[in-house]
């Protein structure tokens, strides 16, 4: 943890962090910014933000993040785990990849999407409730492809 500048200090925290890069696992550092010298006006205040902020990665079954975007991983996926499926569902599935999450989740990191993502996603689509649920399915497979 450091302070940086002079007419307005403020705390900046810097730690490292796995991710995942493809198929290896690398230890990427971060700098993150705290707050300024006037929200916390000791080093001890300041360091409390930080243990508060990297407490996530110091827990023992903290597990590394993808780095890469949606879209890579969907690449990934289907190369490996698509070409299980049988051909009707693989054409089904591929045609919810081009039309659907790809041009909305493509530059999305894989890290950064959340449910009010995804329920922003669903709210969006122009489709019946059975094609809104097929979508929410195939999703919840692509994830949990990503989780393991």
């Amino acid at each position: 943890m450091f302070l940086r500048g002079r007419r307005n200090p403020a705390w900046f925290g810097r730690w490292r962090e796995d991710v995942i890069e493809g198929d290896q696992v690398k230890r990427v550092r971060r700098c993150e910014f705290l707050g300024y010298k006037k929200d916390f006006p000791t080093e001890r205040l300041a360091l409390r933000e930080l243990e508060a902020r990297v407490a996530p990665v110091n827990r023992p079954n903290n597990r590394p993040l993808r780095s890469e975007t949606f879209a890579q991983f969907c690449g990934w996926w289907k190369k490996n785990v698509l070409t299980e499926f049988k051909p009707s569902s693989q054409a089904s599935f591929s045609s919810q990849l081009r039309v659907h999450f790809l041009p909305y989740f493509g530059p999305y990191l894989m890290k950064d999407i959340q449910w009010q993502t995804v329920q922003t996603f669903i709210a969006t689509r122009a489709a019946g409730a059975k094609t809104r649920k097929n979508l929410i399915f195939t999703l919840k497979l692509i994830w949990s492809s990503a989780r393991a």
